[in-house]
């Protein structure tokens, strides 16, 4: 699509293994749910996930070229997720990575709201990672890019 995706909260997006769905607009935004359940959804542009609003699913690519601000839920569980983009986890937003789950984020993160990671379940972040937000949950946090956040969980970084 070479618009925008404006959904609002009582609005779902829903993809499935094997589909791709891009949005080619700026100024993106999510109130209700986008799904992803084995495919992979991409913006070109920048996303506000909004307070109330919701995106995940299970072994799930998602592509945020003009960075992802996040002022909601991400909850990613059951498999392998490739994050690509910035991201911006407000002190509102809470991502969640659980259900013996890896995510593995690709760019840069600003953590200044709630990390989960779950027992069994295993958070990446290959680029810099900043904020004062907590990493709560058993699971292995690892980062491998330049910044290690101030947290209120003591985690290592591989080096």
């Amino acid at each position: 699509m070479g618009n925008a995706l404006i959904n609002t909260a009582q609005g779902e997006v829903e993809v499935v293994a094997g589909e791709r769905l891009r949005f080619g607009g700026s100024g993106n935004t999510n109130a209700g749910e986008i799904n992803n359940f084995g495919g992979m959804v991409r913006f070109a542009q920048d996303l506000t996930n909004e307070n109330g609003g919701f995106i995940g699913g299970r072994d799930t690519i998602f592509r945020f070229g003009g960075g992802l601000t996040n002022n909601g839920e991400i909850g990613l569980s059951v498999g392998v997720h490739d994050i690509l983009g910035s991201i911006d986890n407000t002190i509102n937003g809470r991502v969640m990575v659980a259900g013996q789950s890896t995510a593995t984020f690709y760019g840069d993160m600003t953590n200044d709201g709630d990390i989960f990671t779950g027992q069994g379940s295993q958070s990446v972040f290959l680029g810099d990672v900043t904020g004062s937000g907590n990493f709560p949950g058993t699971g292995t946090v690892e980062f491998a890019g330049a910044g290690v956040p101030t947290a209120t969980r003591t985690i290592t970084r591989d080096t």
